[in-house]
């Protein structure tokens, strides 16, 4: 299975037990991009979809500050 699937199925758990994400949420997705090293096209684009889900009064700060370092980290 291509980790972009597993990524989109991975964040259906993720919301699905309080419709927003921990950190310890959003690094298991990152965990499932970058298990090749790398963060592709595909997956950048389901990535961004999830972090777009989301807001800075919906997650913590923490959360929402590691969303968008990887964000820039990544170009997405």
């Amino acid at each position: 299975m291509k980790n972009h699937y597993e990524i989109a199925l991975g964040s259906i758990r993720c919301f699905a037990d309080d419709v927003t994400l921990a950190l310890e949420e959003v690094n298991f997705l990152l965990g499932l991009a970058m298990r090749d090293q790398v963060i592709d096209k595909d997956e950048k684009c389901v990535l961004a979809d999830i972090f777009d889900r989301v807001n800075n009064d919906t997650v913590s700060e923490k959360t929402f500050s590691r969303m968008e370092s990887v964000r820039k980290k990544h170009n997405f």
